[in-house]
Protein backbone atom coordinates (compact mmCIF):
# COMPACT_ATOMS: atom_id res chain seq x y z
CA UNK A 1 0.00 0.00 0.00
CA UNK A 2 1.16 3.42 -0.66
CA UNK A 3 0.82 6.50 1.00
CA UNK A 4 -1.30 6.88 4.42
CA UNK A 5 -3.30 4.10 5.84
CA UNK A 6 -6.73 4.61 5.94
CA UNK A 7 -8.48 6.51 9.25
CA UNK A 8 -4.64 7.41 9.60
CA UNK A 9 -5.94 10.65 11.52
CA UNK A 10 -8.48 9.34 13.56
CA UNK A 11 -9.08 10.46 16.38
CA UNK A 12 -8.67 6.81 18.07
CA UNK A 13 -5.28 6.38 16.55
CA UNK A 14 -3.95 9.84 18.63
CA UNK A 15 -3.60 10.53 21.96
CA UNK A 16 -2.93 14.88 23.03
CA UNK A 17 -1.29 13.40 26.22
CA UNK A 18 1.45 11.37 23.94
CA UNK A 19 1.89 13.39 20.72
CA UNK A 20 3.52 16.40 19.88
CA UNK A 21 1.12 19.59 18.86
CA UNK A 22 2.15 22.52 17.63
CA UNK A 23 0.69 25.77 17.06
CA UNK A 24 1.38 28.69 14.40
CA UNK A 25 -1.02 32.02 14.71
CA UNK A 26 -2.91 32.72 11.64
CA UNK A 27 -1.66 36.49 11.86
CA UNK A 28 1.93 36.36 13.17
CA UNK A 29 3.51 39.18 11.99
CA UNK A 30 6.81 39.52 9.97
CA UNK A 31 10.01 40.63 11.82
CA UNK A 32 12.84 42.74 10.59
CA UNK A 33 16.08 43.21 10.65
CA UNK A 34 17.89 47.22 10.68
CA UNK A 35 21.45 47.49 9.49
CA UNK A 36 23.90 50.48 9.23
CA UNK A 37 27.50 50.78 9.06
CA UNK A 38 30.20 53.64 8.70
CA UNK A 39 33.53 53.00 7.30
CA UNK A 40 36.73 54.97 6.47
CA UNK A 41 39.41 53.80 4.06
CA UNK A 42 42.82 55.79 4.17
CA UNK A 43 45.81 54.72 1.52
CA UNK A 44 48.56 54.95 3.68
CA UNK A 45 51.45 54.48 1.09
CA UNK A 46 51.04 53.06 -2.51
CA UNK A 47 50.82 49.45 -1.85
CA UNK A 48 48.97 49.65 1.61
CA UNK A 49 45.24 50.41 2.41
CA UNK A 50 43.38 50.48 6.21
CA UNK A 51 39.83 49.96 6.48
CA UNK A 52 38.23 50.75 9.44
CA UNK A 53 34.53 50.40 9.80
CA UNK A 54 31.30 50.36 12.64
CA UNK A 55 28.66 47.64 12.00
CA UNK A 56 25.39 47.69 13.84
CA UNK A 57 22.25 44.94 13.53
CA UNK A 58 18.88 45.44 15.45
CA UNK A 59 16.28 43.03 14.77
CA UNK A 60 12.52 42.73 16.53
CA UNK A 61 9.37 40.40 16.44
CA UNK A 62 11.77 37.94 14.62
CA UNK A 63 10.09 34.68 15.14
CA UNK A 64 10.90 32.23 18.17
CA UNK A 65 10.03 28.84 19.38
CA UNK A 66 8.33 28.41 22.86
CA UNK A 67 5.82 26.12 24.58
CA UNK A 68 2.47 27.77 25.02
CA UNK A 69 1.37 24.73 27.10
CA UNK A 70 4.11 25.56 29.84
CA UNK A 71 3.43 25.09 33.33
CA UNK A 72 3.72 26.31 36.45
CA UNK A 73 5.86 25.07 38.69
CA UNK A 74 4.93 22.59 41.77
CA UNK A 75 4.55 24.52 44.98
CA UNK A 76 7.03 23.28 47.83
CA UNK A 77 5.59 21.30 50.73
CA UNK A 78 6.75 18.23 53.14
CA UNK A 79 5.35 16.32 50.38
CA UNK A 80 6.44 18.27 47.13
CA UNK A 81 10.46 18.76 47.50
CA UNK A 82 13.42 17.81 45.96
CA UNK A 83 13.42 14.73 47.74
CA UNK A 84 10.07 13.96 48.59
CA UNK A 85 7.17 13.55 45.70
CA UNK A 86 4.17 11.85 46.92
CA UNK A 87 2.82 15.56 46.96
CA UNK A 88 3.63 17.19 44.04
CA UNK A 89 1.42 17.02 40.59
CA UNK A 90 2.49 16.12 37.53
CA UNK A 91 3.35 17.89 34.69
CA UNK A 92 -0.05 16.88 33.00
CA UNK A 93 -2.10 17.83 34.84
CA UNK A 94 -0.08 21.26 35.74
CA UNK A 95 -0.09 22.36 32.28
CA UNK A 96 -3.00 25.26 31.52
CA UNK A 97 -4.57 22.94 28.46
CA UNK A 98 -5.41 20.02 30.55
CA UNK A 99 -4.93 16.77 28.17
CA UNK A 100 -2.24 18.23 26.14
CA UNK A 101 1.67 18.05 26.19
CA UNK A 102 3.82 20.34 25.11
CA UNK A 103 2.34 22.50 22.53
CA UNK A 104 5.35 24.40 20.27
CA UNK A 105 4.15 27.30 18.76
CA UNK A 106 5.61 30.47 17.03
CA UNK A 107 5.89 33.95 17.95
CA UNK A 108 7.45 37.15 17.40
CA UNK A 109 9.39 36.94 20.56
CA UNK A 110 12.71 36.84 19.63
CA UNK A 111 15.53 40.21 19.18
CA UNK A 112 18.74 40.61 18.53
CA UNK A 113 21.75 43.39 18.74
CA UNK A 114 24.92 43.55 16.57
CA UNK A 115 28.08 46.18 17.47
CA UNK A 116 31.16 45.20 15.85
CA UNK A 117 33.94 47.06 15.05
CA UNK A 118 35.78 45.89 11.62
CA UNK A 119 39.64 46.57 10.75
CA UNK A 120 41.66 45.58 7.91
CA UNK A 121 44.80 46.13 6.72
CA UNK A 122 46.02 45.02 2.95
CA UNK A 123 49.65 45.64 1.56
CA UNK A 124 49.35 44.40 -2.10
CA UNK A 125 51.31 42.50 -3.95
CA UNK A 126 54.74 44.10 -4.65
CA UNK A 127 58.46 43.20 -4.41
CA UNK A 128 57.21 39.33 -3.90
CA UNK A 129 55.14 40.12 -1.28
CA UNK A 130 51.31 40.10 -0.01
CA UNK A 131 49.39 41.08 3.35
CA UNK A 132 46.22 41.10 4.56
CA UNK A 133 45.09 41.43 8.38
CA UNK A 134 41.37 41.28 9.31
CA UNK A 135 40.41 41.55 12.96
CA UNK A 136 37.13 42.00 14.43
CA UNK A 137 35.80 43.28 17.84
CA UNK A 138 32.02 42.63 18.47
CA UNK A 139 29.14 41.65 20.44
CA UNK A 140 26.34 39.80 19.52
CA UNK A 141 23.27 39.79 21.88
CA UNK A 142 19.90 37.75 21.43
CA UNK A 143 16.93 35.74 23.10
CA UNK A 144 16.94 32.73 21.28
CA UNK A 145 19.48 30.53 18.68
CA UNK A 146 18.48 29.28 15.29
CA UNK A 147 16.21 26.52 15.36
CA UNK A 148 18.63 24.02 14.14
CA UNK A 149 21.55 25.76 15.20
CA UNK A 150 21.67 24.83 19.10
CA UNK A 151 25.56 24.13 19.91
CA UNK A 152 26.89 24.04 23.37
CA UNK A 153 24.16 23.38 25.50
CA UNK A 154 21.83 26.15 23.91
CA UNK A 155 18.46 26.37 23.31
CA UNK A 156 15.98 27.64 20.40
CA UNK A 157 12.83 27.63 22.78
CA UNK A 158 12.05 30.55 24.56
CA UNK A 159 10.99 30.09 28.70
CA UNK A 160 7.81 32.58 28.59
CA UNK A 161 7.55 32.62 32.63
CA UNK A 162 11.20 34.50 32.65
CA UNK A 163 11.57 35.91 28.98
CA UNK A 164 13.96 38.46 29.86
CA UNK A 165 16.63 35.70 31.42
CA UNK A 166 17.04 34.13 27.82
CA UNK A 167 18.29 37.15 26.92
CA UNK A 168 21.68 36.85 26.74
CA UNK A 169 25.13 36.48 24.49
CA UNK A 170 24.67 35.02 21.00
CA UNK A 171 26.13 31.35 20.39
CA UNK A 172 27.81 32.61 17.65
CA UNK A 173 29.23 35.16 19.30
CA UNK A 174 33.09 35.37 19.10
CA UNK A 175 34.31 38.91 19.88
CA UNK A 176 37.59 39.02 18.88
CA UNK A 177 38.72 37.64 15.84
CA UNK A 178 42.20 38.07 13.48
CA UNK A 179 42.96 36.44 10.32
CA UNK A 180 46.66 37.28 9.16
CA UNK A 181 46.87 36.15 5.42
CA UNK A 182 50.45 36.39 3.99
CA UNK A 183 51.77 35.54 0.62
CA UNK A 184 55.29 35.78 -0.59
CA UNK A 185 57.35 34.83 -3.42
CA UNK A 186 60.88 33.99 -1.81
CA UNK A 187 63.53 36.46 -3.94
CA UNK A 188 65.79 33.67 -5.51
CA UNK A 189 65.04 32.87 -9.08
CA UNK A 190 64.23 34.07 -12.76
CA UNK A 191 62.52 37.38 -12.45
CA UNK A 192 63.50 37.93 -8.76
CA UNK A 193 65.80 40.15 -6.59
CA UNK A 194 68.85 37.26 -6.58
CA UNK A 195 69.36 34.32 -8.98
CA UNK A 196 67.90 35.36 -12.19
CA UNK A 197 71.10 34.66 -14.11
CA UNK A 198 71.61 31.17 -11.61
CA UNK A 199 71.97 28.03 -14.19
CA UNK A 200 69.07 25.23 -14.65
CA UNK A 201 70.10 23.20 -11.68
CA UNK A 202 70.14 25.93 -9.27
CA UNK A 203 66.83 27.07 -10.59
CA UNK A 204 65.20 23.96 -10.30
CA UNK A 205 66.49 23.55 -6.86
CA UNK A 206 66.21 27.15 -5.22
CA UNK A 207 64.28 29.00 -7.66
CA UNK A 208 60.76 30.33 -7.93
CA UNK A 209 59.39 29.00 -4.40
CA UNK A 210 56.40 30.75 -3.16
CA UNK A 211 55.53 30.52 0.60
CA UNK A 212 52.08 31.23 2.16
CA UNK A 213 50.52 31.76 5.66
CA UNK A 214 47.29 31.71 7.48
CA UNK A 215 46.80 32.40 10.52
CA UNK A 216 43.62 32.19 12.57
CA UNK A 217 43.13 33.68 16.42
CA UNK A 218 39.49 33.76 17.79
CA UNK A 219 37.95 33.76 21.06
CA UNK A 220 36.07 30.87 22.58
CA UNK A 221 32.36 29.95 21.92
CA UNK A 222 29.81 30.23 24.04
CA UNK A 223 28.69 27.90 26.13
CA UNK A 224 25.05 27.24 27.99
CA UNK A 225 25.42 25.86 31.70
CA UNK A 226 22.78 23.23 32.04
CA UNK A 227 20.73 20.63 33.68
CA UNK A 228 18.84 17.82 33.58
CA UNK A 229 15.80 18.19 35.79
CA UNK A 230 13.84 15.77 37.77
CA UNK A 231 10.21 15.15 37.52
CA UNK A 232 8.44 17.23 40.01
CA UNK A 233 10.89 20.52 38.37
CA UNK A 234 9.70 20.06 35.16
CA UNK A 235 7.77 22.88 33.17
CA UNK A 236 8.14 21.86 29.96
CA UNK A 237 10.08 19.01 27.62
CA UNK A 238 11.29 22.03 25.20
CA UNK A 239 13.37 23.66 27.48
CA UNK A 240 16.52 23.73 28.77
CA UNK A 241 17.13 24.12 32.57
CA UNK A 242 19.98 26.18 33.49
CA UNK A 243 21.48 25.47 37.19
CA UNK A 244 22.55 28.40 40.08
CA UNK A 245 26.21 30.01 39.89
CA UNK A 246 28.20 31.13 43.01
CA UNK A 247 30.89 32.09 41.45
CA UNK A 248 33.83 31.45 38.52
CA UNK A 249 32.52 28.77 37.04
CA UNK A 250 35.55 27.55 35.53
CA UNK A 251 38.29 25.69 37.09
CA UNK A 252 41.66 27.30 37.81
CA UNK A 253 43.95 25.96 34.84
CA UNK A 254 46.07 23.86 38.08
CA UNK A 255 42.97 21.31 38.78
CA UNK A 256 42.51 20.51 34.77
CA UNK A 257 43.68 17.35 34.40
CA UNK A 258 45.07 16.49 30.80
CA UNK A 259 44.72 13.04 28.71
CA UNK A 260 46.15 12.31 26.00
CA UNK A 261 42.74 13.60 24.04
CA UNK A 262 40.99 14.81 26.49
CA UNK A 263 40.57 17.38 29.68
CA UNK A 264 38.66 16.58 33.09
CA UNK A 265 37.66 19.03 35.81
CA UNK A 266 37.52 22.53 33.22
CA UNK A 267 34.05 23.22 35.16
CA UNK A 268 33.75 23.91 38.79
CA UNK A 269 31.24 21.44 40.77
CA UNK A 270 31.48 23.97 43.97
CA UNK A 271 30.00 27.19 42.50
CA UNK A 272 27.70 25.72 39.86
CA UNK A 273 24.83 23.91 41.80
CA UNK A 274 21.51 22.31 40.76
CA UNK A 275 18.31 24.09 41.94
CA UNK A 276 16.82 22.47 45.26
CA UNK A 277 13.43 24.03 45.08
CA UNK A 278 10.57 22.31 42.85
CA UNK A 279 8.88 26.08 42.56
CA UNK A 280 12.19 27.38 40.99
CA UNK A 281 13.92 25.22 38.84
CA UNK A 282 15.38 27.86 36.84
CA UNK A 283 18.56 28.67 38.57
CA UNK A 284 20.18 32.18 37.84
CA UNK A 285 22.79 31.31 35.28
CA UNK A 286 22.66 33.83 32.40
CA UNK A 287 21.84 31.74 29.03
CA UNK A 288 25.28 31.38 27.29
CA UNK A 289 27.19 32.46 30.10
CA UNK A 290 29.98 30.96 29.61
CA UNK A 291 33.49 31.17 27.14
CA UNK A 292 35.11 28.25 26.39
CA UNK A 293 38.99 28.48 25.59
CA UNK A 294 40.03 30.19 22.57
CA UNK A 295 41.34 29.10 19.11
CA UNK A 296 44.80 29.34 17.31
CA UNK A 297 45.99 27.64 14.36
CA UNK A 298 48.42 28.36 11.74
CA UNK A 299 47.84 26.85 8.14
CA UNK A 300 51.11 26.73 5.81
CA UNK A 301 52.09 26.36 2.46
CA UNK A 302 55.02 25.97 0.12
CA UNK A 303 54.75 25.90 -3.62
CA UNK A 304 56.17 25.85 -6.89
CA UNK A 305 56.33 25.23 -10.40
CA UNK A 306 59.15 23.14 -12.14
CA UNK A 307 59.71 24.01 -15.96
CA UNK A 308 59.57 21.26 -17.63
CA UNK A 309 59.74 21.08 -22.10
CA UNK A 310 58.65 24.09 -22.64
CA UNK A 311 57.61 27.69 -21.73
CA UNK A 312 54.19 26.77 -21.39
CA UNK A 313 54.69 23.12 -19.69
CA UNK A 314 55.36 22.76 -15.86
CA UNK A 315 55.05 19.91 -12.83
CA UNK A 316 53.21 22.10 -10.12
CA UNK A 317 53.91 21.09 -6.62
CA UNK A 318 52.28 22.30 -3.20
CA UNK A 319 52.87 21.08 0.31
CA UNK A 320 50.52 22.64 2.52
CA UNK A 321 50.25 21.85 6.81
CA UNK A 322 47.34 22.89 8.01
CA UNK A 323 47.96 23.20 11.95
CA UNK A 324 51.11 23.72 11.45
CA UNK A 325 52.39 24.65 14.70
CA UNK A 326 49.99 21.43 16.17
CA UNK A 327 48.37 23.85 18.50
CA UNK A 328 45.89 21.93 20.71
CA UNK A 329 42.74 23.42 20.29
CA UNK A 330 39.66 21.42 22.42
CA UNK A 331 35.70 21.72 21.95
CA UNK A 332 33.52 22.86 24.47
CA UNK A 333 33.25 21.31 27.36
CA UNK A 334 30.04 19.11 28.63
CA UNK A 335 28.17 21.52 30.58
CA UNK A 336 25.18 19.58 31.93
CA UNK A 337 25.89 19.81 35.48
CA UNK A 338 24.55 16.31 36.55
CA UNK A 339 25.45 13.56 33.64
CA UNK A 340 28.69 11.92 34.70
CA UNK A 341 30.48 13.86 32.15
CA UNK A 342 30.48 17.02 33.76
CA UNK A 343 33.00 19.77 33.00
CA UNK A 344 34.94 16.90 31.29
CA UNK A 345 36.40 17.68 27.22
CA UNK A 346 36.61 14.76 24.66
CA UNK A 347 36.79 16.65 21.59
CA UNK A 348 39.47 18.86 19.83
CA UNK A 349 40.05 20.08 16.17
CA UNK A 350 42.15 18.45 13.86
CA UNK A 351 45.99 18.21 15.09
CA UNK A 352 48.44 18.90 12.58
CA UNK A 353 47.71 17.27 9.07
CA UNK A 354 50.42 17.82 6.06
CA UNK A 355 49.46 17.23 2.21
CA UNK A 356 51.20 17.07 -1.12
CA UNK A 357 50.20 17.32 -4.46
CA UNK A 358 51.36 17.68 -8.13
CA UNK A 359 49.89 18.91 -11.37
CA UNK A 360 51.34 18.37 -14.39
CA UNK A 361 50.41 21.44 -16.88
CA UNK A 362 50.83 21.19 -20.24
Amino acid sequence: MQGYGVNFVASSNFSTALSQTRYIPANISTGYVQSWHFGIQRKLTESTLLDISYIGEHGVKIWVLDDINQAPPNVASATCSNTVTTGCVSLLNRRPIIGFTGIEGSANLGMLIYHGMQARIEYRYSNGLYLLNAFSYSRAIDNASGHLDTPNGDNSRVNLANLRGERGQSAYNQPLNDTLTAIWDLPYGTGRHWGSSANRAMQMIAGGWQFTVINTATSGQPVNLIYSEPTQFDLSDLLNYRPNVTGNPKNPKGLWVKGATSLTGYLSTSTVSVPTNVSQPYGNAGRNSLRDNPFYQMNAGRHKAFPLWSESSNLDFRCEAFNALNAVNYTAPDSNRTDGAYGSITGYFPPRQIQLALNLNF
